[in-house]
């Protein structure tokens, strides 16, 4: 029967091996490494045209090896995308007020560049000179700002936050000092939405918000009523960073092909983990019975199963509370339950027909997806072998090549795993609660994603400010501009490393999903009652469904504010 098994297996790895020779032949710019465009003598070129003003950002991790930067000249548009009407703005200096973790230190700021400033994500509005070199990503935000400015004659700077965003923008406000745009961290966001701080964006004539540039399900879901304060595209490349995803190593996984087949019951079409995902067969369920085939627990203590011993973490030697040496067939990452919670449909709050958010994790689903998920992910009664880590060390762990599965959001795949890892990995969605569900991946904001929005005070022309953030969307969806540097080049032919996995990322891409709940913890911070289940020392759902009443008040108070801003 082994034979037979191994005979089928070998001949579907070949019909699938054939397709892919074919698409890489079609396909020469996929693959781990993407060489940067040249002109037409083949040459790397190198931009020189003016930008200053205040200094950028200098890059993305992740994107080592493909420094090169794009043609200068502008690559024509699609036909499909409709341009914004261009208005001489006579050298209007269009000031954005931008999220940027460097702190108040100049050396600190110094530091981050000369490292690549990983931490500064804000990385999608506005690259000086100096740093337009770092990547494709850093090239693309330079080029589009640069034909921006030519074509409206205007001149685009960034005013970088040092401190608080908030208390920023409520003393520009109360001094009258005015931006035409802010990219602010989504939580503060939400909060100085409630202060008055932004405009409605429903509200400005020039800003087409229904143009495909725009995000349609940031819109939909971050609106009250007929209030939108802010939203993402084109333009924000920091939503998409945040998506939850799974990552498998597939040389550990075809090694495990044979014994898999078998656990399901001779079906061959489990040898590869691609079919499982197509058929929508990838279910949480389907994760742990495959985990644990992959399981060695080194140590023989029972308990939590460890890669790396305590002693090797952050290069520092501490306790040796943990042996390590085990092998883990699935790794969890903090906030993973949260992500399987949304990855199967459930929500906490979702809009009703006036477009206002209610509760609904109280109900029937949301209870079933929490119970689920506690029953096969918790590890204070359940699962006490699966490791719950932060991304630094769960990336450590998985890079070892001893991790089959684990859970991380996007920024951590194109930073992280695919500049280190020596062996092939795949991109897989979120597993879901039955089969046949549709796949889903929630954008879940904690200190990471950024949102786009325009100060309640503007800058000097209103008018202006509406038109280069329609401008600055619109540019980012052309051609060499910034989703096609960071989606297409990095994240799809980098990234994404294997055939399998670049339509997963396109099932991400479109099935993003937001839930206000997630930006305004004051509603009960029932994200956390999510995150946490897999610590939690029972189930307890009751603590949610009993505090709803409660808690609805403190919505109703945050509707409120966001429906009458005058009042804020």
């Amino acid at each position: 029967m082994k034979r037979i098994t191994r005979i089928l297996i070998l001949l579907l790895a070949l019909c699938m091996i054939i397709p892919c020779i074919a698409a890489c032949n079609n396909n020469k710019g996929g693959g781990h490494k993407t060489p940067a465009p040249t002109d037409n003598n083949g040459q790397q070129n190198n931009p020189s045209n003016d930008n200053s003003g205040n200094n950028g950002n200098s890059g993305n991790g992740g994107n080592e090896g493909n420094e090169g930067n794009g043609d200068t000249t502008t690559t024509p548009p699609e036909e499909n995308i409709i341009l914004p009407e261009v208005v001489d703005m006579d050298g209007y200096v269009y000031r954005a007020y931008v999220r940027d973790q460097a702190g108040t230190s100049p050396t600190a700021h110094a530091a981050q560049i000369a490292n690549g400033n990983n931490d500064y994500r804000c990385v999608d509005f506005w690259v000086d000179e100096a740093n337009s070199e770092n990547d494709v990503i850093s090239f693309a935000v330079y080029q589009r700002n640069k034909q921006i400015e030519a074509d409206y004659n205007c001149k685009i700077r960034q005013v970088s936050s040092d401190g608080s965003q908030i208390e920023h923008l409520l003393s520009a406000f109360i001094n009258g000092e005015g931006y035409d745009l802010t990219i602010i961290t989504a939580k503060p966001a939400a909060q100085a939405a409630t202060q008055n701080l932004l405009r409605n964006l429903y509200d400005m004539e020039n800003l087409d918000l229904s143009h495909e540039s725009f995000d349609q399900n940031a819109i939909n879901e971050l609106r009250v009523g007929d209030k939108l304060y802010f939203t993402s595209g084109d333009m924000n490349i920091s939503t998409m960073d945040v998506a939850g995803l799974s990552i498998v190593n597939m040389e550990f996984y075809n090694d495990l092909a044979e014994e898999i087949v078998e656990v399901f019951e001779g079906d061959i079409s489990y040898s590869n983990i691609y079919n499982i995902v197509t058929a929508k067969k990838w279910t949480m369920n389907t994760l742990l019975t495959i985990a644990e085939l992959a399981n060695v627990d080194a140590g023989q203590d029972g308990g939590e199963l460890h890669v790396l011993p305590d002693g090797v973490v952050d290069g520092k030697e501490v306790t040796n509370k943990y042996v390590g040496g085990d092998v883990v067939g699935y790794h969890q990452y903090l906030y993973s339950a949260l992500w399987y919670f949304y990855g199967s449909g459930g929500r906490i709050t979702q809009k009703n027909d006036e477009g206002l958010p209610e509760f609904v994790i109280q109900e029937n689903l949301g209870q079933t997806l929490y119970d689920y998920i506690f029953d096969k992910f918790n590890r204070k009664v359940n699962t006490p072998w699966i490791p719950h880590e932060s991304s630094n060390i769960l990336n450590k762990n998985f890079l070892t090549g001893d991790v089959l599965f684990a859970d991380c959001s996007l920024f951590n795949v194109r930073s992280e795993i695919y500049p280190r890892a020596e062996f092939e990995y795949g991109i897989l969605p979120i597993p879901v609660y039955e089969e046949g569900m549709d796949y889903r991946s929630v954008v879940y904001f904690y200190n990471w994603a950024h949102l786009w929005a325009i100060p309640n005070i503007a800058g000097e022309n209103a008018e202006y400010s509406e038109r280069l953030m329609q401008a600055l969307t619109v540019y980012s969806s052309l051609p060499d501009s910034t989703m096609h540097a960071y989606y297409d080049r990095t994240v799809y032919l980098q990234a994404a490393a294997d055939n399998g996995s670049r339509p997963v990322m396109d099932i991400i891409r479109t099935s993003l999903v937001y839930d206000l709940a997630l930006l305004y913890p004051s509603w009960g911070n029932l994200e956390e009652k999510l995150y946490q289940i897999p610590n939690r020392e029972s189930s307890e759902y009751t603590d949610i469904t009993s505090s709803i009443f409660h808690i609805e008040e403190s919505m109703f108070e945050t509707i409120d504010a966001l429906l009458n801003p005058e009042l804020g």
